[in-house]
């Protein structure tokens, strides 16, 4: 009996293993074949709609569609269209939060009325831009932070529309160039070595956005 119930567990952790390397594997051939059988205008509709129709469901999918997207479309075009895919992401999300999110707020954490309007008075646009130019913070948190606040959306959203660009190309430029092999680390690792100018460019911009998230924290105290 303990034979066979090794034998059960070790036959479930195989399968296991299985499903997660098939999950893990991308096939970047296909979804580049599947994008360029249909018009050029049209895949790009239905790229941008999927991406904002799966992210808001499932938030942490936005990196799998990036993939496809500089995959199928190349670096430039797919910044745009995840660029404009997350400003409408940004307009649902933040009309949300203010809508529905304040009150709950403010009694689940015993906030006094006015105090969110404050914290969004204290950080202007320059606090905006560098938010939304680094990585570390993600595009959904700051959407919904900013919603419980009293900036204006118009604000929000202008300021956010100059400062992704930047930080969705990086990310686009470096999937581009590694296709598939974004989810493979040994790939990924000899095409950094290859490219080291673009590692350095990587680090530094992890480190200084590493700084503006320790020193906006500071401020923001």
């Amino acid at each position: 009996a303990v034979v066979r119930a090794g034998g059960i567990r070790e036959g479930a952790q195989k399968s296991v293993f299985r499903s997660a390397a098939r999950v893990a594997h991308f096939d970047d051939q296909r979804w580049l074949a599947f994008f360029r059988q249909i018009p050029f205008s049209v895949a790009a509709v239905v790229f941008v709609a999927s991406y904002i129709g799966i992210t808001f469901f499932i938030w942490f999918a936005k990196d799998i569609l990036r993939i496809i997207g500089a995959v199928a479309f190349g670096p430039y075009w797919s910044t745009l269209f995840i660029w404009l895919a997350e400003l409408v992401n940004a307009a649902i999300f933040f009309h949300l939060s203010r809508k529905l999110g304040r009150t709950y707020v403010e009694e689940k954490f015993h906030l006094k009325t006015g105090e969110l309007d404050r914290a969004g008075r204290r950080g202007g646009v320059w606090h905006i831009f560098l938010l939304r130019t680094i990585p570390l913070v993600p595009f959904r948190i700051l959407d919904l932070a900013y919603g419980l606040t009293s900036v204006s959306f118009r604000k929000y959203l202008v300021v956010s529309a100059v400062a992704m660009p930047v930080r969705i190309f990086w990310v686009q430029f470096i999937v581009a160039a590694l296709g598939g092999s974004v989810l493979d680390i040994e790939k990924a690792m000899i095409y950094f070595q290859q490219h080291i100018s673009v590692l350095y460019l990587s680090f530094f911009y992890l480190i200084f956005s590493a700084g503006v998230v320790i020193f906006l924290r500071a401020r923001l105290k």
